[in-house]
Protein backbone atom coordinates (compact mmCIF):
# COMPACT_ATOMS: atom_id res chain seq x y z
CA UNK A 1 0.00 0.00 0.00
CA UNK A 2 1.39 3.42 -0.92
CA UNK A 3 0.63 7.02 0.35
CA UNK A 4 -2.17 8.93 -1.09
CA UNK A 5 -1.55 12.45 -2.88
CA UNK A 6 -2.79 14.43 0.29
CA UNK A 7 -0.65 11.87 1.90
CA UNK A 8 2.38 12.60 0.25
CA UNK A 9 1.91 16.54 -0.09
CA UNK A 10 1.70 15.82 4.23
CA UNK A 11 4.84 14.22 4.11
CA UNK A 12 6.42 16.71 2.00
CA UNK A 13 5.48 19.51 4.35
CA UNK A 14 6.97 17.49 7.57
CA UNK A 15 9.60 15.36 6.29
CA UNK A 16 10.56 17.53 3.44
CA UNK A 17 10.59 20.72 5.53
CA UNK A 18 13.05 19.53 7.80
CA UNK A 19 15.71 17.76 4.81
CA UNK A 20 15.30 21.58 3.39
CA UNK A 21 15.89 23.40 6.61
CA UNK A 22 19.21 20.80 7.31
CA UNK A 23 20.08 21.34 3.51
CA UNK A 24 22.28 24.75 3.97
CA UNK A 25 22.10 26.72 0.74
CA UNK A 26 25.16 28.08 0.31
CA UNK A 27 26.90 24.32 0.85
CA UNK A 28 24.13 22.31 -1.52
CA UNK A 29 26.86 20.98 -3.95
CA UNK A 30 28.65 19.67 -1.19
CA UNK A 31 25.61 18.19 1.24
CA UNK A 32 22.21 17.97 1.05
CA UNK A 33 19.32 16.06 2.84
CA UNK A 34 16.37 14.72 0.96
CA UNK A 35 14.13 11.74 1.35
CA UNK A 36 12.76 9.15 -0.05
CA UNK A 37 8.89 7.04 0.08
CA UNK A 38 9.14 3.89 -0.98
CA UNK A 39 5.78 1.25 -0.12
CA UNK A 40 5.09 2.20 3.85
CA UNK A 41 8.18 3.57 4.27
CA UNK A 42 9.82 7.25 4.11
CA UNK A 43 13.73 7.43 4.07
CA UNK A 44 15.83 10.54 4.86
CA UNK A 45 19.32 10.35 3.29
CA UNK A 46 22.13 12.37 3.30
CA UNK A 47 23.49 13.13 -0.42
CA UNK A 48 27.48 14.27 -0.95
CA UNK A 49 30.19 14.57 -3.50
CA UNK A 50 32.00 10.76 -3.34
CA UNK A 51 35.21 11.04 -1.69
CA UNK A 52 37.40 9.69 -4.67
CA UNK A 53 35.63 11.56 -7.23
CA UNK A 54 33.26 14.77 -6.20
CA UNK A 55 31.39 14.21 -9.66
CA UNK A 56 29.67 11.11 -8.25
CA UNK A 57 27.47 11.65 -5.26
CA UNK A 58 26.56 9.01 -2.97
CA UNK A 59 23.43 8.72 -0.56
CA UNK A 60 23.88 7.25 2.95
CA UNK A 61 20.51 6.85 5.02
CA UNK A 62 19.99 8.55 8.22
CA UNK A 63 16.63 7.79 9.75
CA UNK A 64 13.72 5.90 8.30
CA UNK A 65 9.87 6.43 9.18
CA UNK A 66 7.51 3.15 8.75
CA UNK A 67 3.87 3.41 8.61
CA UNK A 68 1.85 0.66 10.27
CA UNK A 69 -1.51 0.93 8.76
CA UNK A 70 -3.52 -1.81 10.76
CA UNK A 71 -2.44 0.07 13.69
CA UNK A 72 -1.93 3.42 12.54
CA UNK A 73 1.15 3.91 13.74
CA UNK A 74 4.65 5.73 12.26
CA UNK A 75 7.70 3.74 13.97
CA UNK A 76 10.93 5.66 13.92
CA UNK A 77 14.67 4.21 13.09
CA UNK A 78 18.55 5.00 12.76
CA UNK A 79 20.69 3.26 10.97
CA UNK A 80 23.62 1.34 12.41
CA UNK A 81 27.56 1.36 11.03
CA UNK A 82 26.76 -2.12 10.04
CA UNK A 83 23.86 -1.14 7.61
CA UNK A 84 21.07 -2.26 10.50
CA UNK A 85 18.13 -0.64 11.21
CA UNK A 86 17.23 -0.22 14.94
CA UNK A 87 14.52 1.38 16.74
CA UNK A 88 14.85 4.82 18.10
CA UNK A 89 14.18 3.57 21.50
CA UNK A 90 13.72 7.37 23.59
CA UNK A 91 10.44 7.23 21.12
CA UNK A 92 9.99 4.78 18.62
CA UNK A 93 6.18 5.09 17.90
CA UNK A 94 3.57 7.90 17.27
CA UNK A 95 0.50 8.31 15.89
CA UNK A 96 1.57 11.79 14.61
CA UNK A 97 4.21 11.93 11.99
CA UNK A 98 5.52 15.43 12.88
CA UNK A 99 5.97 14.30 16.34
CA UNK A 100 8.85 11.76 15.19
CA UNK A 101 10.04 14.09 13.01
CA UNK A 102 11.06 15.91 15.86
CA UNK A 103 12.72 14.10 17.45
CA UNK A 104 14.92 13.52 14.06
CA UNK A 105 15.53 17.25 13.82
CA UNK A 106 16.68 17.31 17.29
CA UNK A 107 18.88 14.53 17.22
CA UNK A 108 19.21 13.94 21.38
CA UNK A 109 21.49 11.41 20.95
CA UNK A 110 23.41 12.16 17.37
CA UNK A 111 22.51 9.25 15.66
CA UNK A 112 20.97 10.64 12.55
CA UNK A 113 22.84 14.29 11.88
CA UNK A 114 25.72 13.47 13.91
Amino acid sequence: MGFSEFELKRIDKVVGGLCRQKSPQALNDKLRYDYQVTGNDIVIVEIRPHWKDPNIFTETALARFRYHSDVRVWSLYWQRANLQWVPYETHHRDRVLDALVKEVQDDAFSVFFG
